[in-house]
């Protein structure tokens, strides 16, 4: 599952997020014990960013959450977790910030990143490259 999935794309140079389609209806999730786990981070992440002082505000992760139907809850992720997950996430948005930034025209490899809303929340520059590998 992708976020691109869940209603959103980019445009074609990768600058643009919008919700694609017209209506807002919920996704059932259905997954396996072990893939379960990917909705931990962007959980975490989605629930970080609606606290006041919220460090990542993740408004993807936000609506991808509020998009699909699934008990959130019996994921049993803590404050800390959030706020833990929000602080790598941040972390590792400025690094690929900054990496883009001293690289203009850089390829960006994104592995794994099905959930992942980086793109998104970076909003790379127009001309920017990017491959993401995800497994579905």
């Amino acid at each position: 599952m992708t976020l691109r999935r869940l209603g959103y794309s980019d445009s074609s140079a990768g600058s643009i997020i919008r919700k694609t389609g017209t209506m807002m209806t919920a996704e059932t999730v259905t997954l396996a014990k072990e893939k379960e786990t990917l909705l931990i981070t962007l959980y975490a992440k989605a629930e970080e960013s609606r606290l006041p002082d919220s460090l990542l505000r993740d408004r993807f992760a936000a609506e991808a959450v509020r998009r699909i139907a699934y008990h959130f809850a019996k994921l049993k992720v803590r404050r800390d977790t959030m706020i833990g997950v929000a602080m790598r996430a941040k972390i590792l948005d400025d690094w690929t910030s900054d990496f883009i930034a001293r690289n203009p025209g850089a390829t960006v490899l994104h592995l794994g990143c099905g959930l992942d809303s980086r793109v998104f929340r970076l909003d790379p520059p127009l001309l920017q490259s990017r491959v993401e590998l995800t497994q579905e």
